[in-house]
């Protein structure tokens, strides 16, 4: 069979089990339907990453010759996973940690769907994850989420399940991809929240006995969307905790070893030394990391002396750690007002005992975000940039580009609510006003 041949074959696999699902659940016609199908070397069996259904060729041809009902249900928790937004809200977390939360999230949906429980997994596999998630087991994948992170025991739990509820290929979350999709039936016109409002609307007419699919299901479906429904509300101090970890290198002591032994043991023995060269933390590693700070005077007062002091404590953290690091801090408003590069707890203190805030004119992220993509490109230091945070109410210009590096927008807690639509690739974290008392 030609390449062509298997390449229309997988399409037609994927179709079929599409099928097969809008047979039994006809609401999700227009969810099923929202993602565009596309044939993806790259991509372990499949993925999506909101817009395009990935699926790979040779993978899919060979599941369906062992087991055909897996692909149907392998497409169903992808779907999950798009209908609970898991794809836009990965960065910024421990992906592990959240990975294995949004799974146990789409299994409790699928378990809820009627008929639904023998796609979510196999009955024992149930009966051990709803012992695991107890009291939890309504719970969104962003409550599951922060339970792991504050609880280790029950992270360890977790990790025991994660094999239980694992279907797809996670590595296409929140990344935009320019790719033509396969076909005009996919129904690209449709924003996800277009299609959960359509698919909610067929199923209450299938409930109260009107439409075309009258008759052929009970249960409250619409119960499933509220489970994922809370804002994203990850903290500031949580994601400087994920962003400031430490990561070792090793390397090899090459001053450390007597040649004389390593020489003997190869002569001796082959390739086999007695003695080999030492591995030791390289500890010289500098974590680079820029925060900009928005002086519009929609951050201001104590909610910003709350921002510093969250700040202060990591710095803190990462020098009695022994680590280095250097953090370049940014006044913005229509224009970069200040940059100052800090490199040590001393400098910090410093920087805020002298801290004046620099503007007050309008707001403007596109100059900021073309500086820092200046010295990523062009100073060393900056190349392996850690993150980028920036403190502002989110209310401006973003560039039209995603970038490079990992972006996150703190907002305060009392502009949290109303914070403006971001665009996907930033991720937004919640200043919590509590946290000034706690640090």
């Amino acid at each position: 069979m030609s390449n062509s041949d298997r390449s229309r074959l997988a399409g037609e696999i994927v179709r079929y089990s599409r099928q097969t699902l809008l047979k039994q659940w006809p609401y999700l016609g227009p969810l099923l339907f929202r993602l565009q199908l596309r044939s993806l070397d790259e991509v372990r069996i499949m993925g999506s990453n909101g817009e395009y259904l990935f699926y790979n060729t040779e993978d899919i041809i060979e599941l369906y010759k062992n087991d055909p009902g897996t692909i149907p249900k392998m497409m169903l928790h992808v779907l999950g996973h798009c209908m609970l937004q898991h794809v836009e809200r990965r960065n910024g977390r421990e992906h592990d940690l959240y990975d294995t939360a949004c799974d146990l999230s789409v299994f409790q949906l699928i378990s809820r769907l009627p008929g639904g429980k023998s796609f979510a997994a196999s009955a024992q596999e149930r009966a051990e994850v709803n012992q695991i998630l107890g009291e939890k087991e309504h719970a969104s994948a962003e409550s599951l989420y922060t339970a792991g992170m504050k609880d280790v025991e029950l992270k360890g739990k977790f990790d025991s399940i994660k094999g239980h509820v694992h279907r797809d290929d996670h590595s296409f979350w929140g990344k935009k991809m320019d790719l033509q999709g396969n076909g005009t039936e996919t129904g690209t016109a449709f924003s996800w929240k277009q299609a959960m409002m359509q698919a909610v609307e067929e199923y209450q007419k299938m409930v109260n006995g009107q439409g075309r699919f009258a008759g052929q299901g009970r249960g409250d479906w619409t119960e499933l969307l509220e489970l994922d429904r809370e804002e994203e509300t990850i903290s500031y101090e949580e994601l400087l905790k994920r962003f400031t970890a430490p990561v070792e290198t090793m390397r090899l002591d090459m001053d450390s070893l007597d040649l004389a032994w390593y020489v003997t043991g190869l002569n001796l023995y082959g390739d086999l030394p007695i003695v080999e060269y030492n591995e030791y933390r390289d500890m010289n590693l500098v974590e680079t990391f820029i925060i900009a700070i928005d002086t519009s005077g929609s951050c201001c007062g104590s909610t910003l002396k709350n921002f510093l002091v969250q700040t202060k404590k990591v710095v803190e953290d990462m020098e009695l750690s022994g680590r280095k690091f250097l953090l370049r801090m940014m006044q913005c408003d229509y224009d970069i007002q200040e940059e100052v590069e800090i490199r040590t707890v001393e400098e910090f203190n410093e920087y805020i005992e002298h801290f004046r805030m620099r503007g007050g004119g309008g707001t403007n992220f596109v100059p900021v975000f073309r500086r820092v993509d200046q010295l990523v490109a062009e100073e060393e230091a900056y190349a392996k940039l850690k993150g980028f945070l920036y403190f502002s109410d989110g209310f401006g210009d973003f560039p039209n580009q995603p970038s490079v590096y990992e972006t996150v927008f703190v907002i305060p807690e009392e502009d949290f609510q109303y914070h403006p639509v971001i665009p996907d690739w930033v991720t937004v974290a919640c200043l919590k006003e509590e946290s000034l008392d706690l640090i």
